[in-house]
């Protein structure tokens, strides 16, 4: 193989891509790559993800869940957006989803006190 560029983690495709090519011995295909354990994986991430090549969302679980005990939904939110522009969590769904509750509770009180 010739030489690797360096690829910015935002053009998530070939990032992926790249971490697989570093890090898997041996790839006949691009198939080959997607494949763990005889499985063939539908995306190079979760190819990533599966080979532990990835941060998990450990982190900014816990990161997000201390601030829930001690700011504001709408500090929590912005914190929210801040992990998701600047640091790429492997999972942002996952992230949204646990706490999309409380981010959402300013919200749901100023409707309620509209009506």
């Amino acid at each position: 193989m010739g030489r690797l560029y360096t690829i910015h983690p935002n053009q998530h495709e070939c990032f992926f891509l790249r971490l697989l090519l570093v890090n898997v011995p041996g790839p006949t295909s691009f198939e080959y790559l997607r494949t763990v354990n005889g499985t063939i994986r539908d995306t190079y991430i979760s190819t990533c993800q599966a080979l532990n090549l990835l941060e998990n969302n450990k982190h900014w679980d816990n990161c997000i869940n201390d601030t829930c005990e001690t700011s504001t939904p709408s500090q929590i939110h912005a914190l929210f957006g801040v992990i998701l522009i600047t640091c790429s969590p492997s999972a942002p769904t996952e992230l949204w989803e646990k706490y999309k509750s409380k981010m959402a509770e300013d919200i749901l009180h100023r409707k309620l006190l509209e009506t």
